[in-house]
């Protein structure tokens, strides 16, 4: 709970290092913890306090008064007011650096320090800007004026960004267009959000997230004045009222309404006759190119060959599934979203990988009720979301799976579930951060695990 004390007076601290999380630590003159955002270990800055727990605090950062050696001119004009990136501050090799202590530091708490042996050099992305192949983009109408760009940190609140240094160029070259479809029209104040993304074969697509009671009415003019864009144009309708359910409901999903070309998008995993068509529903990781080499790095560890049997659980439109299935002797994908299994269903179909099977499920009761006969895994894949796999991973040790190798965006839920693995058998040997998101404090890691 909130400390009682909240004090809106301003204080002075030096930072010392940056935590789990990207903010850089300080003290406050009676001890307690200051978290910091945008701050460089090494800056003496005054901050704002924000709000006080009992044993730390966290801060917004006010001015820095003396900078540190190795704080940068950020490349964004819009950083620390826009909550996109957290990490400009710093050079792109001190963020690797960073990364890849925070994630041995993190190793080491959870599993030991012997634990830290097992961590590979940190995987920097080949690129640091212009990375992101997708966005969402906040929309707001504020005094007659249409805002497009993301939003502040902890807020609703837009700010109106003309570019954006980590957005592939074709995607930030649409935000003026965008900007100017929408300004002082009457839809201006019906959207939300506008989705963009832009795939391997330079295919571009714009989904509309619209209130408007008359959605036909909006997709005509939408489509009217943009036919001469080389997008593809979806729409999405926005209940207004869905933001009063219960949270945790489970909420309808509403058909997508297609104004112009391709529902699809598609996307090479890295194998050249690989490309995989996605919808605007699916996941796919933001960095098309740095996620040739997770997959690469998946398949060195999965280490399979055509007498074995994968379980791809989380599998997504089979972005690990299909390259494994190009090498192994079974391939099963599992995921709870149907329209992405019925898309790597599709994929797989369309290469001609008939050694794979899709099954649109909940993985853990998948594991737990799997009664279709199918051959029991030897090595198991597992990319789950932010949230973990907490009780997948207690489930695993009954499998006849010798090799797990673990995917995650969130190194602390994927610790937690090491140590469950860890308690139903199974031993880390290998472990390595993969920059997906350069200049931000996020990082993907792969683990490797085996029978102990």
């Amino acid at each position: 709970m909130p400390h009682s004390t909240y004090s809106p007076s301003h204080a002075v601290t030096e930072i010392t290092t940056l935590i789990h999380g990207g903010s850089g630590l300080g003290r406050a003159p009676d001890g307690r913890a200051v978290f910091v955002p945008y701050t460089v270990p090494g800056d003496q800055v005054r901050y704002k306090i924000r709000r006080e727990y009992k044993r730390y605090i966290k801060a917004d950062l006010v001015e820095v008064l003396h900078p540190a050696e190795a704080r940068v001119t950020a490349l964004c004009p819009y950083f620390g007011s826009c909550g996109g990136c957290d990490w400009h501050m710093l050079s792109y090799a001190d963020q690797c650096e960073w990364k890849q202590n925070l994630l041995c530091q993190a190793l080491s708490n959870s599993l030991g320090e012997a634990a830290t042996q097992l961590l590979d050099s940190f995987l920097p992305a080949p690129a640091h800007t212009g990375y992101r192949s997708r966005a969402q983009l906040k929309c707001a109408e504020v005094d007659g004026t249409f805002q497009l760009g993301f939003y502040r940190p902890g807020t609703h609140e837009v700010v109106d960004i003309a570019s954006c240094p980590v957005l592939d160029p074709r995607l930030s070259a649409l935000l003026e267009p965008l900007r100017a479809l929408l300004h002082r029209s009457r839809y201006a104040s019906s959207i939300s959000q506008i989705d963009v993304s832009v795939d391997d074969t330079e295919n571009l697509r714009l989904l509309f997230h619209c209130r408007a009671k008359d959605l036909d009415s909006f997709c005509a003019w939408v489509g009217g004045r943009a036919s001469t864009w080389k997008v593809a144009i979806l729409v999405a309708p926005v209940n207004s009222r869905a933001g009063s359910a219960r949270a945790g409901a489970k909420m309808h999903t509403p058909e997508l309404i297609r104004v112009q070309g391709d529902r699809e998008l598609a996307f090479s995993p890295g194998d050249p006759q690989l490309q995989l068509k996605y919808a605007a529903q699916d996941f796919c990781q933001v960095n098309l190119t740095q996620n040739r080499a997770l997959v690469a790095q998946v398949l060195e560890l999965a280490n399979v060959d055509k007498h074995t049997t994968v379980y791809d659980l989380y599998c997504g439109v089979g972005n690990f599934s299909l390259p494994l299935a190009l090498r192994a002797g079974m391939v099963v994908g599992v995921e709870g979203n149907a329209g992405a299994i019925e898309r790597a269903a599709q994929n797989a179909m369309a290469h001609s990988l008939e050694n794979t099977q899709f099954f649109s499920a909940d993985v853990a009761r998948f594991l737990a009720h799997n009664n279709a006969g199918l051959p029991h895994p030897e090595v198991v894949v597992l990319d789950p979301p932010r949230a973990g796999a907490k009780q997948v991973a207690g489930m695993l040790g009954t499998t006849a799976a010798r090799r797990i190798v673990y995917v995650s965006c969130d190194q602390q839920t994927m610790l937690r579930d090491i140590e469950i693995l860890h308690q139903v058998g199974f031993a880390l040997r290998y472990m390595r951060g993969v920059d997906m998101f350069p200049h931000t404090h996020h990082c993907e890691v792969v683990a490797l695990l085996t029978r102990a």
